[in-house]
């Protein structure tokens, strides 16, 4: 047995008006529904692709922050060994090594009791000076002086340093010994 609509909606579908306007209704929903839907689906797309290209610029970001660390510790590593190279490469005497040394004790407030020197021999084509310094002074002034070393014109480290208080003074007496280093290019005709 079929199934038969009721009595009053076949009766109504009958009239051609109430057709074409079911009719109408029913593409207009079928329409409404495929777009969207499929404009739904586009926007997923677009959304998804947004994201893709998001997560790719984050990566992009983070690589370019690392560079640029990487670079700056290069930069400043690079700066180091240019001054390094300065500083080898200067060609300080004897006695302007020993003017620096005593302007930098004045600056620091400390006093030069002795000083010695003795020129080194050439090795793998670098030059080391030994020299021998007795100083007197405060505290304060005396880690001045060895913070003033770093800036020396040459390449100059402290290899032994011996400090004591002066029997019945406040002054510290330090003895340090100090190593230069020269580039042997240009001095004295050795190469």
């Amino acid at each position: 047995m079929a199934y038969r609509l009721p009595v009053r909606i076949s009766f109504a579908l009958r009239n051609s008006y109430l057709r074409m306007g079911l009719l109408v209704f029913i593409f207009g929903f079928a329409f409404l529904l495929w777009s969207y839907f499929g404009y739904l689906r586009i926007w997923e797309t677009r959304y998804e692709n947004k994201l893709e290209v998001f997560k790719q610029l984050q990566n992009s970001n983070a690589i370019l922050k690392r560079e640029h660390q990487q670079f700056t510790k290069y930069k400043k590593a690079l700066t180091s060994i240019l001054i390094l190279e300065n500083r080898l490469s200067s060609h300080s005497s004897q006695v302007s090594m020993a003017e620096h040394i005593n302007e930098m004790a004045r600056k620091s407030g400390v006093r030069v009791k002795a000083s010695t020197f003795k020129q080194g021999e050439v090795d793998r084509g670098v030059r080391h000076s030994l020299q021998d310094i007795e100083l007197s002074g405060q505290y304060y002034g005396l880690r001045e002086f060895l913070k003033g070393l770093s800036t020396l014109p040459t390449l100059t480290v402290p290899v032994e340093t011996k400090v004591e208080r002066e029997k019945g003074s406040q002054k510290i007496k330090a003895r340090i010994r100090l190593v230069s280093y020269q580039s042997s290019e240009g001095i004295g005709g050795i190469k």
